[in-house]
């Protein structure tokens, strides 16, 4: 009987092992540098401009570095560029340029997905080229999304971002600005 227990022990000790290396596995698949490529829907809403503003869509590109801090998570940090937005406001043409974000990443690893959370500062350029005037923007910015391994190098990702600007230069000056950005990316990872 004392055999029994044993085996039954040790079976159990190997069967909690395998899993915790399982589960260290899916973290540490995410763990180090990436590079992707993202098409965005972004809605920009001015509280100069209480009017609806039609969607727009861009493109961006995006890098960065995740580590495993724990069987089942991940922390990292990414910095992303996106191409220039062209939206009409009022009858006038308002492009959102040099649209620039660096923020902290954090989630839950399981099997070969990844669920996480974003936190971080975004910055934008603004100009009405009809009225000749222009300025910039920046402010939080915070998302969350869900990305998983096609394959050990490729990953795909699913996201929604918003970014709160406090706008500032002639006209806009003192103005909010609210970026909605839904986003579908690929990634590279090294």
């Amino acid at each position: 009987m004392k055999t029994f227990y044993k085996s039954l022990t040790a079976a159990a000790a190997l069967s909690a092992a395998l899993s915790t290396t399982a589960l260290a596995q899916d973290a540490e698949k995410w763990q180090g540098f990436y590079l992707g490529g993202r098409v965005n829907m972004q809605n920009l809403g001015i509280s100069a401009a209480p009017i609806g503003i039609d969607p727009e869509i861009n493109a961006g590109v995006f890098g960065g570095y995740n580590h495993a801090i724990a069987p089942n998570f991940v922390l990292g940090a990414e910095l992303g560029y996106d191409s220039k937005l062209d939206y009409t406001v009022m009858g006038t043409g308002l492009d959102l340029e040099n649209n620039i974000n660096l923020r902290g990443r954090g989630g839950y690893a399981f099997g070969n997905s990844l669920l996480y959370g974003t936190l971080g500062y975004g910055w934008t350029d603004w100009d009405v080229a009809a009225a000749g005037v222009s300025g910039s923007g920046q402010g939080i910015s915070y998302g969350i999304g869900l990305e998983t391994m096609l394959s050990e190098n490729i990953t795909t990702r699913f996201e929604y971002t918003r970014t709160n600007y406090d706008l500032s230069g002639p006209a806009l000056g003192g103005s909010d600005g609210e970026v909605d950005a839904f986003s579908v990316g690929v990634a590279y990872k090294f």
